[in-house]
């Protein structure tokens, strides 16, 4: 539903990478309502070149990016280029007034073609105005804002005819996307149409009016896929998600209710009185050809944390852990990977830790198999997991997991001294000795590699598929 400039680029990598069978219709609404299905496809393009008025300067150590200025030598443009294919991304014009102060920015489709102009105005460069175009360079849509408010609010959403008249109005997004669905969702067809919902804020009013309008031959299925409170630490009382409230709270509006674990649909169904909910976790295959032959070419002492590096993901617990575990084990050493604000407080807490020569803060990677099937053990401290795919994926790599015990995928996917090492939250002296204990007995660490990798069997992707497909087979009835 939201707008993204490079949606056919998403796209194609999804089919790339196998994620998604080229078959597949793959829509964005702001594509729908452009009609860039019709924009040419991504491959030659039409070089830019600007005229005489304007010098060019590429960005150093900035590869593709230019700046432009004009004769008198003021910034006129900055020019940004994809980082990942190199195509003509945005390009930033300035007002004229104030050095740097930008008051245009245009977004282009892949193709080339331009997709999108953002106005902008004041010191601050908020946003007031946005055309989006049409392949041929038609308005398709704008939207303008009303910045006297505290905070900027939509005022309106114009939907516009192929000579750029305007033939609808809306007030929100969430009545545009209702139109949208109910473009996407004949009015006259026998068919019956299943709308998965799992952003629930951006689609669920509009799915549940079309289910209205339409009875029976629309299924609304919200997914949940982190905790549903606020406070993970009070189950029973803290107020409710937002993301999931609108459903949790009104059931009656929907078909039925994908979790990722047992326990979450236990707790659900008690405080909420919810009937339907379906039990579906996230699949992952490790790859046969990344599977190391014997336990004995993993780097034992090695620990691996692949999180986001944000304050929920406690990587200064894990830290106090691991300073605990390499003050008796001195060969051990930690390995975090992601990205995210908390970066820089993670470094300095190495630092002031004395960590620097057996801990590294790496960058985010895609490929973890090989980090995990190289590890002895993977850290996760948090302070919630609704399921924790990257838990799955260290169990699927024989990657035994040390964790504190919070909701719902530690104690839904971990056995203590079976698959993993388990202590309740912020208890770091107790999680770091199980640590220490384990590492220094190579035989039964080995052990729990073979059971770690055993017991991820009920996360195969067939298995989770097959879920799916009684699900859907259920909304057809």
């Amino acid at each position: 539903m939201k707008y993204r400039s490079d949606a056919a680029d998403v796209q194609q990598g999804a089919i790339a990478g196998g994620a998604l069978e080229p078959c597949v219709r793959f829509l964005n609404m702001y594509d729908w309502y452009q009609e860039m299905e019709s924009a040419p496809r991504p491959g030659r393009r039409v070089a830019w070149q600007p005229g005489a008025s304007l010098r060019i300067e590429p960005v150093p150590d900035t590869p593709g990016d230019q700046r432009i200025y004009d004769r008198a030598g003021r910034l006129a443009m900055y020019v940004f280029h994809s980082r990942t294919t190199g195509v003509l991304s945005y390009i930033n014009h300035m007002d004229g007034r104030q050095p740097h102060r930008k008051s245009r920015r245009d977004f282009f489709h892949p193709s080339g073609v331009l997709s999108m102009t953002q106005i902008l105005e004041g010191a601050q460069e908020q946003v007031v105005r946005e055309i989006y175009y049409r392949p041929d360079g038609s308005t398709a849509l704008i939207k303008r804002y009303d910045l006297d408010q505290p905070a900027r609010r939509l005022l309106y959403i114009d939907v516009c005819d192929a000579q750029g008249r305007v033939i609808e109005r809306f007030a929100r997004e969430e009545d545009l996307a209702l139109a949208w669905l109910r473009s996407l969702v004949a009015a006259d067809s026998e068919q019956t149409s299943i709308l998965i919902v799992d952003r629930s804020l951006l689609y669920l009013d509009a799915a549940c009016a079309l289910k209205q309008e339409r009875g029976q031959r629309v299924k609304v299925v919200p997914v949940v896929h982190a905790v549903h409170v606020s406070d993970a630490a009070d189950l029973a009382r803290s107020r409710t998600n937002r993301h999931y409230a609108g459903f949790l709270e009104q059931p009656a509006a929907i078909d039925a209710m994908v979790v990722l674990t047992e326990p979450q649909a236990h707790d659900i169904g008690t405080r909420y009185g919810t009937g339907n909910i379906r039990v579906i976790p996230h699949g992952y295959d490790a790859d046969p050809a990344e599977a190391r032959a014997e336990f004995v070419q993993r780097d034992r002492f090695l620990l691996v944390y692949l999180a986001r590096y944000a304050p929920e993901k406690r990587h200064d617990l894990a830290l106090d852990v691991f300073a605990r575990v390499v003050s008796q084990v001195p060969a051990a050493r930690l390995a975090l990977y992601g990205n995210g604000s908390q970066r820089t407080a993670i470094e300095e807490k190495v630092r002031a830790l004395g960590l620097e020569n057996s801990v590294t803060v790496g960058a985010f990677v895609s490929a973890v198999g090989p980090i995990y099937e190289q590890a002895g053990l993977s850290l996760m401290t948090s302070t919630s997991e609704a399921f924790s795919l990257s838990l799955a994926e260290s169990l699927a790599h024989g990657c035994p997991v040390a964790a504190f015990d919070v909701p719902y995928g530690v104690p839904d996917m971990l056995r203590d001294g079976e698959n993993g090492l388990v202590a309740p939250f912020g208890q770091i002296e107790l999680l770091a000795d199980k640590i220490v204990v384990l590492l220094n007995d190579a035989e039964r660490h080995q052990k729990m590699s073979m059971q770690a990798r055993d017991s991820a069997a009920r996360f195969a992707s067939m298995q989770v598929c097959q879920k799916w497909s009684d699900l859907m087979a259920q909304m057809l009835q």
